[in-house]
C-alpha cells in the first residue's frame, strides 16, 4: 500500500475485512490445487491483515470495515464508502446483481496459467463469482460454523484466534497461545 500511496497520493484504501474462517471456505472453492492445509490459510489471513493494519495509520487515506457489515447494514456501509471516496451515492448501487450477468460475460474466459500456477478456466472463474448475481446474503456469514470441520475450525483458531478475537469475531474455543 505505501507504494501506491507514493505513487498515487490522492489513493484511497479501504480495507474489508471478513471473519477469516468464512474466507477460508471462500477460497477452498476457488483453488484448483491441492488444499493448503488450515493453520497456514490461517496463517496467511492473520499476517495479510496485521500487515494492513500495521501500514493504514501511516497512510493518508485507510479506512477500515467489516465484510459483514457490508452484507447486514448495506446501504449505509455503501453510502460510507462513497463519502470516503467522494462518490455521489446512487440506489443503483443496492441493484449491482440485476446487471451483473453483463459484466460477467465480460470476464468469461480462461486465464493463461502464472508460473507455478494452473490454467484458470472460464467455468472455474464462472463458479467463483456466482453469488455476485445476488443481493447479499446474511445466511451465508458464519458459515464456518456448519461447513468446516471441528480440526479446521481448531486449526484456524489455533493460528489466528487471537486477531479474530481483537476484530471481534466470536470463537468456538479458546485460541492457543500465539
Amino acid at each position: 500500500m505505501m507504494l501506491i500511496e507514493r505513487a498515487l497520493p490522492e489513493a484511497r484504501f479501504i480495507h474489508l475485512i471478513r471473519d477469516g474462517r468464512d474466507a477460508a471456505l471462500s477460497r477452498a472453492k476457488r483453488v484448483l490445487k491441492e488444499p493448503t492445509p488450515m493453520h497456514k490459510v490461517a496463517e496467511r489471513w492473520r499476517n495479510r491483515i496485521i500487515r494492513a493494519r500495521e501500514q493504514g495509520p501511516r497512510l493518508g487515506h485507510y479506512l477500515e470495515l467489516r465484510y459483514e457489515d457490508v452484507v447486514l447494514d448495506t446501504e449505509s456501509t455503501l453510502r460510507r464508502i462513497c463519502e470516503y471516496v467522494d462518490l455521489p451515492w446512487d440506489d443503483a448501487m443496492l441493484h449491482y446483481h440485476e446487471r451483473s450477468a453483463d459484466r460477467m460475460r465480460e470476464m468469461h474466459r480462461d486465464l493463461p496459467p502464472e508460473p507455478g500456477k494452473p490454467l484458470r478456466p472460464a467455468y472455474h472463474r464462472m463458479a467463483a463469482h456466482a453469488l455476485t448475481s445476488e443481493p447479499p446474503d446474511p445466511s451465508r456469514l458464519g458459515r464456518w460454523k456448519t461447513e468446516m470441520s471441528p480440526e479446521d475450525r481448531a486449526a484456524f483458531e489455533d493460528a489466528a484466534g487471537d486477531l479474530l478475537a481483537e476484530l471481534g469475531y466470536e470463537l468456538e474455543g479458546e485460541p492457543v497461545g500465539r
